[in-house]
């Protein structure tokens, strides 16, 4: 017996037809890459072995990459120069408190030293 298609599950071409296939989508525009003929032969020896094309394996690998990660050297900069400006508080801080726990530990081992009163 035949289900009715209304009621099967999309396939995954199914679904791949109806997420990506729309003019937005489709690959209009050119990008050259240039890379050594050892590359190349890299390259396509690993699109072969995942079963897709280099273009398919380059426009995956970008995508894994993350493109918004071009950003990420500018931001890493100015996180850097936060953290150097505030190191000097922080080290006045943890020596501050070191200082403290030094002192803590010298009360005890000093009142741990003196004889007790009540023997």
């Amino acid at each position: 017996m035949r289900i009715p298609v209304r009621n099967r599950e999309k396939t995954a071409i199914d679904r791949y037809r109806r997420t990506f296939q729309t003019e937005a989508d489709m690959k209009t525009q050119r990008l050259t890459l240039l890379v050594s003929p050892e590359d190349k032969r890299n390259y396509r020896n690993l699109a072969k072995e995942r079963g897709m094309n280099m273009s398919e394996l380059m426009r995956e690998a970008v995508r894994a990459y993350g493109v918004n990660t071009i950003d990420d050297p500018r931001e890493l900069v100015a996180l850097t120069a936060e953290l150097r400006e505030a190191l000097p508080a922080m080290r006045r801080s943890v020596r501050a408190a070191n200082a403290s726990v030094e002192r803590a530990l010298a009360s005890i081992a000093s009142r741990q030293a003196k004889p007790s009163k009540t023997s």
